[in-house]
């Protein structure tokens, strides 16, 4: 499989499922220190918003946490693959 494609599919599991990019990248633990972060903000945020605040509002820290994982996640994938 080609490089780039591996990078392109890892980010792509991983926008899928999130911290499944960090369990192929072999960064287990990684990945599960990211999940609990974003369950944790996503529940803070669930519980400081009120009633009439949207849902992907009331949800935004856990959101914001997956965006940078997979942001990371590249990254990572580039150095550990395309750098070689």
């Amino acid at each position: 499989m080609n490089n780039k494609l591996k990078v392109f599919a890892v980010v792509m599991l991983s926008m899928v499922m999130p911290a499944s990019g960090y369990v192929l990248l072999g960064k287990s633990v990684r990945g599960l220190m990211m999940l609990m972060w974003m369950f944790m903000f996503g529940y803070i945020t669930y519980k400081l918003t009120t009633v009439d605040i949207s849902l992907i509002g009331r949800l935004s820290g856990g959101l914001g946490v997956w965006t940078i994982s997979i942001v990371e996640i590249h990254k990572l994938a580039k150095k550990t693959w395309i750098s070689k």
